[in-house]
């Protein structure tokens, strides 16, 4: 996997992680109000690293498969390109959509418009889905880069795709 690769799913594994610590500190207040500003700061931030790192990835993949056409490849090949990036990046936006809406749901829950019950439940569903989208995104981005490696070498793809 390129370094390109490798920074977007750093971010992403980062977010992540400071989503799941963020959830352990809201355990241990356990709503008290004391803990709650840096919950919410935690959580705001583990929001906009997971929304960074993941529409990254999408927009990543949406330049290469742009750059296709240009780069001589059969279309069995570029199909084969487009489907790897098709799910990756379809995991990827879900994630991104996820965070975003577990940060809207909390915000309510605070604010009193929606049960402030069901925020551990969400925030769970929340970081399996992300967990799941870092495994998703770290293969469905090595087998684009094998790919592009492996139509690199007959000389058929530009420098720049994958790199």
């Amino acid at each position: 996997m390129n370094h390109w690769a490798r920074i977007q799913l750093g971010i992403v594994t980062a977010g992540t992680l400071l989503f799941l610590a963020t959830g352990l500190q809201g355990l241990a207040v356990d709503g008290g109000q004391a803990g709650f500003p840096l919950h919410t700061r935690l959580g705001l931030v583990a929001t906009l690293l997971i929304v960074l790192g993941e529409t990254w990835i999408v927009v990543y993949l949406a330049a290469c498969a742009r750059r296709l056409p240009a780069t001589g490849l059969t279309a069995e090949e570029a199909r084969a390109l487009g489907r790897s990036a098709r799910g990756t990046s379809a995991v990827a936006g879900a994630a991104a959509a996820a965070a975003l809406a577990h940060l809207i749901w909390a915000g309510r829950g605070f604010s009193g418009g929606a049960p402030a019950s069901r925020h551990g439940l969400f925030a769970l569903a929340t970081a399996l889905l992300l967990l799941g989208s870092i495994l998703v995104a770290a293969r469905g981005l090595g087998r684009h880069q094998r790919l592009a490696e492996s139509f690199r070498a007959d000389r058929r793809v530009l420098d720049s795709l994958g790199s």
